[in-house]
């Protein structure tokens, strides 16, 4: 019938509503996209024996330092 007889009336929504759903997803630092790395980088408490075992590794306290405050840790 006539050119665009079908996209009248309200049609003229559906890029607005994409824009707006688009602006959000970009500023909201809680988004996460399905492929984005965001999600595997949230910031988790390391317990003490992480950080324990850090130390040891990188050579900082001994090896008897290392078993003694373990033991004191796990109670």
């Amino acid at each position: 019938m006539f050119p665009g007889y079908f996209m009248g009336g309200w049609m003229w929504l559906f890029p607005i509503i994409f824009l707006i759903i688009m602006f959000f997803m970009l500023t909201n630092k809680n988004f996460g996209f399905p492929c984005s790395h965001n999600q595997n980088e949230e910031k988790k408490e390391e317990s003490a024996l992480d950080i324990l075992g850090k130390r040891y590794a990188k050579g900082e306290i001994s090896k008897e330092d290392f078993e003694k405050m373990k033991t004191t840790l796990k109670g």
